[in-house]
């Protein structure tokens, strides 16, 4: 005969507000559910959540130390549709990269003195091995105006991403 499962009731951690405090600040929902950024969500926290709260609690005489856990409240329980707008540009590139993409035909020359044939090419075999050094081989053959050219090049490129013909070369 099997056993019986006896079930047990999760503990639920108690209320944070009671149903007064909570007509106080649920007229702010809205308003920070709606903000975009973080800055924007603090600001309604303490100019308006906050205030509200805390002359709620005076007027009843009571005044809790709990304004991190309210605004911690806040922010898990209120949560914006989309989120909040932060930084999405992660694109860093280096300077291989660039070379790479926008030096392509000094590179194939290099490639193909090192390997000692006349051109290479991608359908060359063994050409991949031979790219990094011959990278190396480009870059410390170029002035410093060149190298500064290149940097500039990798800054505009971890802004805007790569040219419109990078990308369609890329395209698989």
């Amino acid at each position: 005969m099997a056993t019986p499962i006896i079930l047990q009731k999760k503990k639920c951690k108690p209320k944070m507000f009671s149903a007064d405090e909570l007509q106080h600040i649920l007229p702010f929902k809205e308003t920070f559910v709606k903000a975009r950024t973080v800055k924007e969500r603090l600001l309604i926290l303490t100019n308006h959540i906050l205030v509200a709260i805390f002359n709620y609690w005076a007027s009843q005489e009571c005044i809790p130390n709990v304004a991190q856990e309210i605004i911690t409240w806040c922010s898990n329980n209120w949560r914006a549709e989309r989120g909040i707008v932060q930084k999405s540009n992660h694109f860093c590139p280096k300077r291989p990269d660039i070379l790479w993409h926008n030096h392509q035909p000094k590179i194939w020359v290099e490639i193909a003195s090192i390997m000692g044939i006349d051109t290479a090419s991608a359908n060359t075999f063994g050409w991949f091995g031979h790219r990094t050094t011959a990278m190396k081989n480009v870059w410390t053959s170029m002035t410093d105006e060149e190298h500064k050219a290149i940097d500039e090049e990798v800054e505009t490129c971890g802004m805007q991403g790569y040219d419109e013909h990078t990308q369609a070369r890329s395209v698989i």
